[in-house]
């Protein structure tokens, strides 16, 4: 028994020092692993947070170039024709603003509630204003009258349109994405 004895003795010398090594490693392995996991788990967020920068900064520059787009003054030059009369011509602005507007619609995921609240807004004001001066106009009145009675609405004005509002209230937020 003695025997025995020595030998479990003698046994556990050589064991609980390998066993508490192995932990050792083990422990160290494992807060390698945590670390390592960790480091990619940031990298892939950073890489991600850089695709999400950049595709709201596009989304930016698309509601931008929407505004641009709707502006009364481009979208008359995009669609009067030789002959159109006022009528054609504010079908022809109305339907173009609302084709611009809806071709830029998904960009609101990418955007702030308060910067599509005021795009749409633009939107809705600039169709308003060309229905409301078509309104004043007769059926004879030619496209050229009404876009210059559209033009002289706007220069005229005392407040700037909700667009230039919005386009400046969107190079704001764009500013503040760096």
């Amino acid at each position: 028994m003695n025997n025995l004895s020595y030998y479990l003795l003698e046994a556990m010398k050589l064991t609980v020092p390998a066993l508490l090594v192995a932990a050792a490693v083990v422990y160290i392995v494992r807060m390698f692993i945590n670390k390592d996991q960790q480091m990619r788990i940031l990298e892939a967020k950073m890489n991600s947070n850089k695709d999400v920068t950049m595709i709201r900064l596009q989304a930016y520059e698309r509601m931008i170039l929407l505004l641009e787009r709707i502006h009364p003054s481009s979208v008359i030059q995009r669609v009067i024709e030789p002959g159109m009369n006022a009528r054609g011509l504010q079908f022809a602005m109305t339907t173009t603003i609302q084709s611009e507007f809806e071709h830029n619609y998904a960009q609101q995921l990418y955007i702030s509630s308060d910067a599509w609240n005021l795009i749409n807004a633009s939107k809705t004001e600039v169709i308003k204003m060309v229905n409301i001066l078509a309104n004043a106009t007769t059926p004879e009145t030619s496209a050229q009258e009404f876009s210059t009675m559209i033009l002289n609405a706007i220069i005229h004005s005392e407040q700037p349109l909700p667009s230039q509002t919005a386009l400046e209230f969107l190079k704001a937020e764009a500013r503040e994405i760096f």
